[in-house]
This record gives C-alpha cells, structure tokens and sequence, in this order.
C-alpha cells in the first residue's frame, strides 16, 4: 500500500507537467505492464494494474451511464464484451493500448484516444461559511441516518484531529491510529462506510486549510493501517490511497470546488450528485466532509481555500 501511495503521488507529478489525464502516462511508459481483473458490477470492471495494484476502472460509454469518473476511469466506447470478461482474466497496457483476455477472445482498446478526466481545476480561494455549509449538510436524512450507524467512530476521530490542530504536532500512534484503525474497512459495500468517512474527512482538511503537521501525520496514519492485508476492501483500498494524494472521484470533487454560501443552488446540485453515489458511500463521504469541517472550525468560517498549487 506504500508502494500504492507513491506510485500515485508520481502520477500527479507528470499529470501536472504534461495536462493530462492519470490514464496516458500510466498507458505510456513504453514497458508492457501487466493488470488482472479483480472485479466487476453492472457499471464498472476493476484492473489491478502493475506489482503496486494500482486500480483501473473501465466503464459504459458516459453518455449511457453518466457515472462520476474518477483519476484513474475510463468510460470505453464498447461495453459489450463485458459479458464475456471473468475474474481472474489477464490484461496488460502497452504503448497507450489496453488489451483484455475474454472468454470470446482478447480485445483491445486504445487508452490516447479515450477522454480524460483531470481531477484539479481552478480554485478561486474565496472564503466561505463553514456554518453555512454543514448546516446544509446536518439536515440532509442520508447524512442523519450515517450518524447513526457511525456516531462514535466519528465523534472519536473528530476530537483526536480537533486536539491535534490545537497542538500542531501529532504521532500517527496513539489515539489518532486508534480511530483511524476504528474506521478503516467497517461496514458492508466496495467501499465501506468507514473508509467513505474517510475520504471526506481527509479532502475536506486537505482543501480547507487544516495544518500540515497533523494532515501528514493523519495521511500516514491511515496509510499504516492499510500495510494489513485485510484491512478493508480492494476498492476501499484504491480510494484511499487517491485521497492520500488529495484527489476524489469526479462527484467529491464537484462538490469541493462549489461554495455553498455564494452558489446554493449549485452546492445542492452537487450534494444531490454525490448522494447518488453508491448506497451508502456518497452520504458516508458528505458525513467525513461535515466531520472535516467540525474540526476546522466549530463555530466559525473556515480559513480561506488553498489554491490548487498549494492543494497539491
């Protein structure tokens, strides 16, 4: 999982140097890399990619399925050979190309010509209410009834990272490990609730301006519990590991770029987006960004929003 983390994080490194998206120079490093499939719904077939298991997801053509994309998606333009695809079935990417094995036989699509998706865009770093934004979010039922199935695990979480921003300076042992540990791979799902909570915790402090002293110290406290191999799922694995490098998929990230107290129309929008992520996971994650904004600020607005380099 480290090793995950740090193959991501230089990802991000050439995406910014190259405005592109995650899919071209992962396609294109000139060595074959070899990928499984892990697993596969209606919507979406994972990849484990490479000795690091970066995660691939391959979905239906965006226009008849209009998914939240996230940094390392594609919406392919054929999504019929799926019926065809098995667990376990060997792919490999080369030269842009990602090839698949199938019961019919292989097939292969060409990653340079598919869109894609680059999760950054301009931030304006305009300050807003925080008041305003989690009093949106405590009324919503969704969020109400995520509380109720993890109250405590959050509230513990909530006050380790509230001390920690008072002191600066926080151990990723000790209490902070404990709750994280406490969230990490609880609950059913792809991605349970636990890590969802999270995810939005984590990129609400990013972007918000929490200190980076605990926000490492935090980063690396989720990224030790992730060193057990069973500690939570392949996909709960994969949206960790993108939220360590400070991205989300496409519905977190709407969300994030719109301030609910100059655009409240466009922040209910981007609420109701997210919500309809999953069963569960788009309230988990709005419940980890209410979390996040508890710890910045209880009473008051939040710092003004880092700016996309610093973000970074």
């Amino acid at each position: 999982m480290v090793s995950t983390v740090g193959v991501l994080a230089q990802c991000l490194q050439r995406i910014t140097a190259e405005s592109r998206g995650w899919l071209v120079p992962l396609a294109l490093g000139g060595n074959e890399v070899a990928a499984t499939v892990r697993l596969m719904t209606s919507s979406t077939v994972y990849l484990s990619v490479g000795p690091d298991d970066v995660v691939l997801s391959l979905h239906p053509p965006r226009q008849d399925l209009p998914i939240p994309r996230s940094p390392t998606s594609i919406h392919l333009g054929e999504w019929g050979f799926v019926s065809d695809l098995y667990a376990g079935a060997p792919a490999r990417l080369s030269h842009g190309d990602l090839s698949i094995s199938t019961r019919g036989g292989d097939i292969t699509c060409s990653l340079t010509e598919a869109p894609v998706w680059r999760p950054y865009r301009n931030q304006t770093g305009q300050e807003f209410e925080s008041a305003v934004v989690a009093n949106a979010l405590e009324e919503l039922a969704p969020i109400q009834e995520a509380r109720h199935r993890l109250g405590s695990r959050v509230d513990k979480l909530v006050c380790v990272l509230m001390d920690s921003r008072k002191s600066l300076v926080r151990s990723a042992t000790g209490e902070l490990q404990t709750a994280i540990d406490a969230l990490v791979g609880f609950g059913p799902g792809l991605t349970p609730s636990g890590d969802d909570v999270l995810v939005g915790c984590l990129l609400g402090l990013t972007r918000w301006g929490y200190p980076e002293a605990p926000l490492s110290a935090f980063r690396a406290a989720i990224v030790d519990r992730l060193r057990a191999d069973n500690a939570t799922t392949f996909v709960g694995r994969h949206v960790l590991a993108h939220a360590c490098v400070g991205v989300g998929h496409e519905a977190i990230e709407n969300l994030l770029q719109t301030p609910g107290d100059h655009d409240f129309v466009g922040f209910q929008s981007a609420i109701s987006q997210l919500l309809g992520v999953g069963a569960t996971s788009g309230a988990d994650t709005l419940l980890g960004l209410r979390a996040a904004l508890h710890v910045l600020d209880p009473d008051g607005a939040v710092p003004s929003r880092r700016n996309e380099k610093d973000s970074r």
